[in-house]
């Protein structure tokens, strides 16, 4: 056990960043890199600062820095600009699995006490919509919910100007919940600091060039997607192709085609 554990690379430091800084430097030293493509949509990097900036303003018209917003959908392109956003407004991302049903996702919007729900209109033909309208009224708390369908009005609809929060490395940044194969799921709080660090230390070890194409399959709901992933991507300057559902065939297609270089997986 001794040899258990990888060590970093030679000059590697803890950086005391946010979610919002760690963004903010690849906006800044490759902004017209491609950050995600997402089927036809593709944002770069300095267009998702913008994009994630103005979603932020429009989310703090509904919400106060450090409530709790879950989101409940699938891999997306929009996923990870609420998850940008929600990050620069100082609130907690609560990431749920879009293949919960009822009693599943009432449970944990109950016990995270989440304010607002951002959600897919469905799922693999299951209406997450209908599945919350019918069990809002057992959940107090929840008073918003917006769709990410509509993310682009939302941001159309934000007002004007910088985003005046102040969000620091100790924040908490997203709760994510264990999947309670042995037991009721449990919320664990990943601060800005630790998810920042993860990803810069934890995508140094795969001795990767920066601005190489990355294929994401990992749910973003789970920490391999939203840290990981999401975060290891931006902390290389690379981009992040999306792959929305899990298909071998599109998988072996977008290898191709991408040229990809990382695809982080489950085996």
């Amino acid at each position: 056990m001794a040899d258990a554990h990888s060590l970093v690379q030679e000059g590697s430091r803890i950086q005391d960043w946010t979610v919002g800084q760690l963004l903010k430097r690849a906006a800044d030293k490759a902004p017209g890199q491609i950050a995600i493509k997402d089927g036809d949509r593709a944002w770069t990097y300095q267009q998702l600062q913008t994009d994630s900036e103005r979603l932020a303003q429009f989310l703090l018209t509904q919400f106060r820095p450090r409530e709790h917003v879950a989101i409940w959908g699938s891999n997306s392109g929009p996923w990870i600009v609420y998850q940008m956003a929600a990050a620069q407004a100082g609130l907690v991302l609560v990431t749920l699995n879009p293949a919960l049903r009822l009693g599943e996702v009432e449970a944990l919007l109950r016990q995270s006490q989440a304010v607002g729900l951002i959600a897919d209109t469905e799922y693999r033909g299951f209406s997450l919509v209908g599945a919350i309208d019918g069990i809002r009224s057992s959940l107090p708390h929840l008073r918003t919910i917006l769709l990410t369908s509509e993310w682009e009005d939302q941001i159309a609809s934000a007002p004007e100007g910088s985003i005046d929060v102040e969000v620091t490395p100790d924040d908490t940044a997203l709760i994510l919940y264990t999947s309670g194969t042995t037991g009721q799921p449990k919320a664990v709080q990943l601060h800005h600091r630790g998810i920042v660090n993860n990803a810069l230390l934890g995508s140094e070890l795969y001795l990767l060039d920066d601005g190489l194409p990355w294929l994401g399959v990992m749910p973003f709901f789970h920490i391999g997607g939203s840290v990981s992933t999401i975060l290891g991507c931006i902390s290389r300057l690379s981009t992040h192709v999306i792959l929305r559902a899990f298909e071998a065939g599109e998988v072996l297609r977008l290898i191709e085609q991408e040229r990809i270089v990382w695809f982080p997986c489950v085996p």
